[in-house]
């Protein structure tokens, strides 16, 4: 349902990567690294914090309005139990995206060239712009364990396909538990080798 994949893709939006670099740019990180609080769960309270937000102002409100004009109510089935927690995993594996990306500005000063070229490739891979029915089998088969399909494909295929086998559902929801930890793994690794190299206002 292209309302609510529009939905999820607003809530998404919390730019984490660009909050690093303007942080890395201003020299305050300097500030954060010393506080006595892990960084990644700083920056991650201050992503929920915003997804909450738009949950508020933007997801809620306008799901209310297409409910209403529209009348577009969802099929009501077994997939609804499982689609809160893959929403929540989704969340965290497109944060989980977004710090990596945002960790390479501990390398470069520019961040718009890879930045832009992650959005491109969660944007299509994801079924955020094509539904993911629409490749073919082979490419689908491949895109299912990818960590892309995981932040949209998974949560609304809970909510417009809730008739579904549970054994279905345990197995999305595994494959995003997998790369919440694979991710969560691979970012520690790259921050504590990144932080290393920081560089800020010429010191």
């Amino acid at each position: 349902m292209p309302a609510l994949a529009s939905s999820i893709f607003i809530l998404f939006k919390t730019y984490s990567d660009w909050f690093i670099s303007r942080k890395i740019l201003d020299g305050s990180i300097i500030i954060d690294l010393f506080r006595p609080i892990d960084f990644q769960l700083l920056t991650l309270s201050g992503a929920a914090g915003f997804a909450l937000t738009n949950f508020t102002i933007i997801t809620l409100p306008s799901l209310a309005v297409i409910w209403l004009v529209v009348g577009g109510a969802l099929p009501i089935g077994i997939g609804w139990l499982f689609f809160p927690l893959g929403l929540v995993l989704a969340f965290v594996i497109s944060f989980m995206l977004d710090y990596i990306v945002g960790l390479t500005s501990f390398y470069t000063a520019s961040l718009w060239g890879i930045s832009m070229t992650k959005e491109i490739i969660v944007t299509l891979l994801s079924g955020a712009l094509v539904p993911l029915q629409f490749f073919p089998e082979a490419v689908q088969q491949v895109l299912q364990f990818l960590p892309f399909q995981a932040i949209y494909h998974a949560p609304i295929m809970m909510a417009t396909q809730p008739g579904q086998p549970v054994a279905v559902y345990v197995q999305v929801l595994a494959v995003q538990m997998a790369w919440v930890i694979g991710l969560g793994v691979l970012s520690r690794l790259f921050f504590n080798k990144a932080v290393r190299v920081l560089t800020v206002a010429g010191g």
